[in-house]
């Protein structure tokens, strides 16, 4: 995943000039800008971290909350970015999970169709 999936110029560029942030992190102890094991409801808080994690003076990337972006499958993940000042928007709109908490589709399937990854400002929930 880190060496495959997330790449781009900008990012290939930053890894590159800070080699040991190929790593992960979990839940709140955030020491990349990759984090696996936290909570739902709670991933606005590791979001928060990674950007503070980003804006520290060795790692030099200011990025503003507004200018944070945060897609997830589950419907209970998308509001809480709002106290933060960041955008969310859930995905799988397309394909929810019929079966998990008594069919409320709460849940999508995983994975994202290509135009549900829009940079839109606003916490954003299915229709």
């Amino acid at each position: 995943l880190l060496d495959h999936v997330m790449a781009g110029a900008v990012h290939d560029a930053f890894m590159h000039s800070h080699p040991d942030s190929m790593t992960w992190s979990y839940g709140t102890q955030v020491h990349s800008p990759f984090v696996l094991q936290q909570g739902n409801k709670e991933k606005q808080v590791s979001v928060e971290l990674i950007r503070q994690w980003f804006n520290k003076t060795e790692n030099s990337v200011c990025i503003q909350p507004v200018n944070v972006y945060f897609f997830g499958d589950r419907t209970e993940n998308i509001e809480p970015f709002h106290d933060k000042h960041m955008n969310s928007r859930e995905i799988s709109c397309g394909s929810r999970d019929p079966d998990l908490y008594g069919g409320s589709g709460m849940v999508g399937y995983c994975g994202a169709r290509p135009e549900e990854i829009q940079r839109v400002q606003g916490n954003i929930l299915c229709e």
